[in-house]
């Protein structure tokens, strides 16, 4: 009992600093939760000896920490330590906390918060477009004047209640690691898929009516198709899907727009689910110029905001998007160790199949250049437990017959 007790604290304060919705209102709560639990795990890493053995992962780890050190002080930035501090307390609590829990009770701890978030999202979307009781919920506005309604487990977004976003601030973020849970359950739990999952989380992905989030849906299908078919999908097939879900997602807005422009009566009503193609395309090439500026230090994290809205006047963008550029324009060459670690992580994967690993490393290159995740811990874990478990072939026998 007291087991599952501690596993599910830790888990939510996993949750608290993994975009939780109500950390864009106030980040303080997550603050003091993240400093608690990198203690914890950090002195649980001792007691179990973690730090005994050496790989080449740790002292990639340990570099892109160092990076963030030199540039907070070399650009002197050290009066403004707090973003430096909650960068470095993210890698040494995702880091401990790998080493010290196995992957496999990762997954289905993992697995089992999203279940019951998506729960508790049908439940607040029952209760507020169906049942019509909206005013019993609490609000909450955050930084940038949107406005939330909250069940603390799972929220809605005020102005559009109809769209499924768990507990993060935004529904495509609840698409992504509801993509994640669907590729967790079907390529690397040791156990035999629970299909339900899969349903579930697939249903919860068309919820959050995310545009992005349908497209990588598409990738993933094509995962567990590759994955868990008996038969042999043809290459071209695979290719050609992965090269029309690339097209889709960076030009979806122009292809809607053409739509509405020869057919305004069926497209022109539909226009608003598209997400802007240029603060997708435009982000990475703002924060290059600010490498190019800054390419051996970087900007600053506190630098980096004015020359980000700066090198932005330039091109048509909403908002920062992607973390992959992010950390070279912030703490410089440093920071392309966050990529090297996307694309370790990947190509460790050696029980699947290349087209897997290839449609894998679309999703994550998909989702790291839509949404920031430079302060989401649970994306940290992710990628340091692909860094460090590579599974067998024989734990993934389970076939299905199409």
């Amino acid at each position: 009992m007291l087991r599952v007790l501690f596993s599910v604290v830790v888990f939510g304060m996993i949750i608290l600093n993994s975009s939780y919705a109500l950390m864009t209102v106030d980040d303080t709560p997550a603050l003091i939760a993240l400093f608690i639990l990198t203690i914890i795990m950090g002195v649980r890493a001792v007691l179990k000896g973690a730090f005994r053995k050496v790989s080449a992962f740790t002292g990639m780890v340990f570099l892109f920490a160092v990076a963030h050190l030199l540039t907070m002080t070399l650009r002197g930035e050290s009066n403004t330590w707090g973003p430096y501090f909650r960068q470095l307390s993210l890698l040494v609590c995702a880091y401990c906390y790998m080493k010290t829990t196995p992957f496999e009770q990762f997954c289905e701890q993992f697995l089992g918060f999203m279940k019951f978030f998506s729960y508790a999202s049908l439940v607040l979307f029952l209760c507020i477009n169906i049942l019509g009781m909206s005013e019993y919920f609490p609000t909450y506005v955050n930084v940038n004047r949107v406005t939330y309604l909250s069940m603390f487990l799972a929220f809605a977004q005020e102005n559009s209640s109809f769209r499924c976003m768990g507990p993060f601030w935004e529904p495509g973020i609840f698409a992504t690691f509801l993509i994640f849970g669907i590729i967790l359950e079907c390529c690397f739990v040791k156990r035999p898929t629970r299909w339900y999952h899969v349903f579930l989380f697939s249903f919860m992905v068309f919820m959050t009516f995310s545009t992005a989030g349908y497209l990588l849906l598409i990738v993933t299908y094509l995962i567990v198709l590759n994955q868990k078919s008996e038969r042999k999908v043809s290459a071209l097939l695979n290719y050609s899907i992965l090269l029309i879900c690339f097209l889709l997602f960076f030009f979806f807005d122009d292809l809607i727009q053409l739509l509405a422009t020869l057919i305004p009566s069926v497209f022109e009503k539909i226009t608003w689910l598209s997400v802007s193609m240029m603060t997708r395309f435009s982000n990475p090439l703002v924060d290059f110029q600010i490498w190019k500026e800054y390419p051996f230090l970087g900007a600053g994290i506190r630098n980096y905001q004015s020359e980000w809205l700066r090198e932005s006047a330039k091109y048509i963008i909403g908002s920062r998007t992607s973390t992959l550029t992010y950390y070279p324009a912030t703490i410089g060459i440093g920071g392309f160790l966050y990529a090297m670690m996307v694309f370790r992580c990947v190509r460790r994967q050696k029980h699947l199949s290349f087209i897997v690993r290839l449609s894998l490393l679309f999703i994550y290159v998909c989702v790291l250049t839509k949404e920031p995740h430079y302060n989401n811990l649970l994306m940290l874990l992710f990628i340091m437990y692909m860094n460090t478990n590579n599974p067998t072939a024989e734990n993934h026998q389970e076939r299905i017959a199409l």
